[in-house]
C-alpha cells in the first residue's frame, strides 16, 4: 500500500503526506511487516534553492527495527525541471531515534545473547532525485539517499547508509498506473547481527484521484 496527499499552501509552499506499508501473511503468521509515514513541507518547485522540512516514522519487523523516528531539514537545489525530465539534489541533517528488537514475532535473523537496543544518531543527509518521461505512456524515476552518522566515530562517517528507490511507471489511463519498483538498502551500522545489504523488486498498481 502506498499513498500520497499533496496540499498547496500560500506563498507557493506545499504540504506532502506519504505512507508506504508492506504486510505479508501465511495464515495467521506475519511474514513481513514494514513501512513508513512521512510529512514534508517545502517550496513547490518554484525556487532554485529552498528548505525542505521533514519528519518520518518507520518500522521493519523482519530486520528487528521496531520503530525509527526522525526529523530534519535539507537545503534543496534544483538543477533543472522541464516537461521531459528533472534533476534535484539536497544536503541537510536530521536526528533519528531507533528501537531495535530481536524478539519481534517476524524477526528473520538468528544470533545469541541478543537484546533490545535503543540508539540516537545525528546524520548528514545527501539526496539525488530524477524523473524522466520516456514517452506518453512510460516514465522512470529514481531517488537515492546517502546518510552518514556524525556521532558514531570517523569509521562510520566513511561508511554511510545508502538507499536507492527506482521505478518504471506505465500509465494505463488517467487514474491507473502499473509500476515496477527496485529498492536497495546498504547499512554497515546495524546494531543486530543481520545482513548489511538488501534489495527487493516489486510489481504494483497506483490509483490516482
Amino acid at each position: 500500500q502506498q499513498s500520497e496527499l499533496d496540499v498547496l499552501l500560500k506563498k507557493n509552499k506545499i504540504f506532502i503526506a506519504l505512507s508506504h506499508t508492506d504486510i505479508v501473511f501465511n495464515g495467521a503468521t506475519v511474514l513481513e511487516n514494514n513501512g513508513y509515514f512521512q510529512i514534508r513541507l517545502r517550496d513547490n518547485d518554484s525556487l532554485r534553492v529552498s528548505p525542505d522540512y521533514f519528519v518520518q516514522y518507520q518500522w521493519n519487523g523482519v530486520l528487528g527495527l521496531q520503530n525509527r523516528a526522525l526529523a530534519g531539514v535539507n537545503s534543496r537545489f534544483r538543477f533543472w525541471d522541464d516537461k521531459t525530465d528533472d534533476l534535484y539534489t539536497s544536503l541537510g541533517v536530521f536526528y533519528e531515534f531507533e528501537r531495535w528488537n530481536p524478539f519481534l514475532e517476524n524477526y528473520a535473523f538468528g544470533g545469541t545473547d541478543l537484546q533490545e537496543v535503543n540508539r540516537s544518531l545525528i546524520r548528514l543527509n545527501m539526496t539525488l532525485k530524477t524523473a524522466i518521461n520516456l514517452n506518453n505512456g512510460l516514465d522512470f524515476s529514481a531517488i537515492t539517499y546517502i546518510q552518514a552518522p556524525l556521532n558514531a566515530g570517523v569509521e562510520n562517517i566513511l561508511n554511510p547508509r545508502w538507499f536507492l528507490d527506482a521505478q518504471l511507471n506505465f500509465h494505463l489511463n488517467r487514474h491507473l498506473d502499473f509500476q515496477i519498483k527496485y529498492n536497495l538498502n546498504l547499512d554497515f551500522l546495524r546494531p543486530l547481527p543481520i545482513d548489511s545489504y538488501f534489495y527487493s523488486s516489486t510489481l504494483g498498481c497506483r490509483v490516482k484521484f
